[in-house]
């Protein structure tokens, strides 16, 4: 088993290797892990949004143009919106969480909306 404790804020960490009742310890420096500029990843962020939102437009132009300007922005901005809310989550098992999480919410969404299909409802009201 390997147990990785950080000693201080230069990231040197201290690695204990713990296997069979054999210990030893060693000194290990790690350079330290830059994110990139949360402006930086926004701007990715942005342009995948509008890279679907294009990809709508070339594979499927009908759909695109009944979207409309504001369609188009809706489809820009939720997919922006998934990718900084996916950037919080570091590690494997809220990644599995969250994953597991919006696909119980689109299944949910889903039959709300083939409910509301059903019986007639309308988004624009009519």
């Amino acid at each position: 088993m390997v147990k990785a404790v950080a000693i201080n804020r230069s990231l040197t960490l201290k690695v204990a290797f713990l296997r069979e009742g054999i210990m030893a310890s060693d000194r290990v420096d790690v350079p330290a892990v830059t994110s990139p500029d949360r402006e930086l990843v926004k701007e990715i962020a942005r342009d995948i949004g509008e890279q679907a939102v294009s990809h709508l437009r070339i594979m499927y132009p009908l759909a695109y143009e009944t979207l409309g300007k504001s369609g188009q922005r809706s489809l820009r901005n939720v997919v922006f919106n998934e990718i900084m809310e996916a950037l919080k989550t570091v590690d494997a098992e809220s990644i599995r969480d969250r994953l597991q999480e919006r696909r119980a919410y689109r299944r949910k969404q889903h039959r709300v909306t083939d409910h509301l299909r059903d019986v007639g409802f309308s988004a624009d009201g009519k």
